[in-house]
């Protein structure tokens, strides 16, 4: 996996020419591709670590059937694990916590993050199920409708979503000491 081949792929952000995304383009899906292997997930990471300070990679939640997500997730200096605080998420998450707990995947580079928290639900109480709770991303109207539009990256500007950011801000400052 060469480094022309990686950079030939990568779309930068219009209005954020700091932002790359690599991913499948528009009426691309998992069958789009042949099947990688192990080695050129390893491969393509490293090619991103020689071109970018940080990698965000947007892991899969079935990393057993999912090799980029398993490989991402042992090769990362830091794994942010979010879930949010309905029963669904709270369930599939802790039914993967004891695979996660296995020594390959380093259980102590991960931050478990309690998302999308709204003020009726008790995010105090995911702790108990999750285990200890680093972050609390509050829930943001705005981001959902960003969400739901197809407009994730576009700027945050009502209240609520200040909370949001502030607490993002506090994450990346924590996590990537920037």
């Amino acid at each position: 996996m060469s480094d022309a081949l990686i950079k030939n792929n990568c779309v930068t952000h219009k209005r954020m020419p700091y932002l790359t995304i690599l991913g499948m383009k528009k009426g691309e899906n998992e069958y789009t591709y042949p099947p990688y292997t192990e080695q050129q997930a390893i491969e393509l990471l490293d090619g991103l670590r020689k071109l970018a300070p940080y990698v965000v990679v947007d892991c899969g939640s079935y990393i057993a059937n999912d090799i980029l997500s398993a490989v991402a997730l042992m090769e990362a200096d830091s794994v942010l694990r979010l879930a949010n605080c309905d029963l669904k998420s709270v369930g599939y998450f802790s039914s993967q916590l004891p695979l996660l707990k296995d020594t390959k995947w380093d259980a102590d580079k991960q931050y478990k993050v309690a998302s999308n928290v709204k003020p009726q639900q008790a995010a105090e109480h995911i702790g108990k199920v999750l285990g200890t709770v680093a972050f609390k991303l509050p829930y943001s109207q705005e981001l959902e409708e960003q969400y739901l539009s197809g407009n994730l990256l576009a700027d945050l500007t009502m209240k609520d979503s200040r909370l949001f950011r502030k607490e993002l801000d506090r994450i990346l400052k924590e996590v990537l000491g920037c």
